[in-house]
C-alpha cells in the first residue's frame, strides 16, 4: 500500500526488435489500482543508462478508478548490454491532488542484447599443435579425414572401408589401405583489450565497440568450423569463459560481451599476467588491441616461456 491507502500492482513487459545496427526493446510497464477509490497516478521510469530512447515517454500520468489499470510504453534502442528493471516509480496524488506520495512497486524484468556480429568468411587454420580430436584443420599426417592422402599396406585392425579395393581385385595376395589427411580441432582463445587507456571514441563511435565486434565475429567463425574457443577480457575484473565447443558456448561468449566495458589497468588488467594464465599447450590466442609501446614486454615473455 502507498501512503494514503491506495493498493497498487504494477508488472512489466519488454519485447526485443533487432534493427540494422542495434536492438530496439519496447517496454510496457501496467500499473493496476487494487484499492477503494480512485486515485490519480504519475507513473514514471528512470532513464537506463546504455540505452537511447527513440519512441513514448519514459513518464505517464492517470487517473485509476478502482480495478483500472494504466499503461507506460516506450521503445528503448541500444547496441549492446544488459538492462534490467526491479520496480516502476508511481508517485499517487492526495483526494485534494496538493501532495504526492511516491511508492516503489516491484516490476522486474531483464533484457539482454547480445554484442552483434558478422559472418566471417572460414579462415584456414595452420598449427603446429593441435587437440587430439577430429575437427577441421587438417595436419600432414595420415589418417581420418575426407581429403585422400596416399595408399600404405593393410594392417590389421584396419576398417574393411579402407581397404583399396581396385588393387585388391587386381592382386588379392596383397592388399592395400587408403589414408586421408587427418584433421583436428584447435584451442583457440580470444583475447579481447578492455584497459581504459586504450579506448578511442570519437562521434559516437567507439573502438572498443568495434573490438568487441570483431571478438563476436571470431568466436561465431571458429564455432562454426568446430574449434574449442574461449574469452579473456583484459581490465581490472577479468572476465573469462574456458574454452568450449557448441553454439552454448558461443551464447556463452555473447553474454560475456554483453556488458564488457574499458576499465582501468588495476592488478588484474596488466598484460604481465598473460603468461601465467592457464591453458592447454596447444591453445592458439587472438589478441585483438590497438597495443601500447609497452606491451612489447609481456610478448617477449611469452616466448621465452616457449610460446609462438
Amino acid at each position: 500500500p502507498v501512503d494514503g491507502g491506495a493498493r497498487l500492482r504494477a508488472s512489466r513487459e519488454c519485447r526485443e526488435e533487432p534493427r540494422a545496427d542495434a536492438v530496439e526493446i519496447e517496454v510496457a510497464v501496467t500499473v493496476r489500482n487494487r484499492g477503494a477509490r480512485a486515485i490519480g497516478a504519475r507513473i514514471r521510469d528512470p532513464a537506463m543508462p546504455g540505452a537511447a530512447l527513440v519512441r513514448g515517454s519514459l513518464e505517464a500520468v492517470a487517473t485509476l478508478p478502482p480495478g483500472y489499470a494504466a499503461e507506460l510504453r516506450y521503445v528503448l534502442s541500444a547496441a549492446r548490454g544488459r538492462f534490467r528493471w526491479d520496480e516502476a516509480l508511481v508517485a499517487v496524488a492526495d483526494p485534494l491532488g496538493l501532495f504526492e506520495s511516491e511508492a516503489r512497486v516491484p516490476a522486474g524484468a531483464q533484457v539482454k542484447v547480445h554484442p552483434r556480429f558478422r559472418r566471417m568468411r572460414s579462415i584456414p587454420l595452420r598449427l603446429r599443435e593441435t587437440l587430439p580430436s577430429l575437427g577441421s584443420i587438417p595436419i600432414r599426417q595420415g589418417g581420418d579425414g575426407t581429403d585422400f592422402w596416399g595408399i600404405r599396406e593393410f594392417r590389421r585392425g584396419d576398417p574393411l572401408k579402407r581397404l583399396y579395393w581396385r588393387l585388391y581385385a587386381r592382386d588379392p595376395m596383397r592388399r592395400y589401405a587408403k589414408d586421408f589427411i587427418l584433421e583436428r580441432t584447435a584451442e583457440v582463445v580470444i583475447a579481447l583489450d578492455g584497459r581504459l587507456r586504450m579506448e578511442l571514441a570519437a562521434g559516437g563511435d567507439s573502438l572498443f565497440d568495434r573490438e568487441v565486434e570483431a571478438a563476436a565475429s571470431l568466436a561465431a567463425m571458429l564455432i562454426r568450423q568446430g574449434q574449442r574457443v574461449g574469452l579473456r577480457v583484459i581490465g581490472a575484473r577479468p572476465r573469462e569463459v574456458q574454452p568450449d565447443y557448441g553454439r552454448m558456448q558461443l551464447r556463452r561468449i555473447l553474454d560475456c560481451l554483453c556488458d564488457a566495458a574499458p576499465e582501468p589497468e588495476g592488478s588484474g588488467g596488466s598484460l604481465r599476467l598473460l603468461p601465467a594464465l592457464r591453458y592447454s599447450r596447444a591453445a592458439f590466442m587472438i589478441f585483438i588491441s590497438p597495443l601500447a609501446r609497452d606491451d612489447e614486454s609481456a610478448f617477449l615473455r611469452l616466448r621465452q616461456l616457449g610460446s609462438d
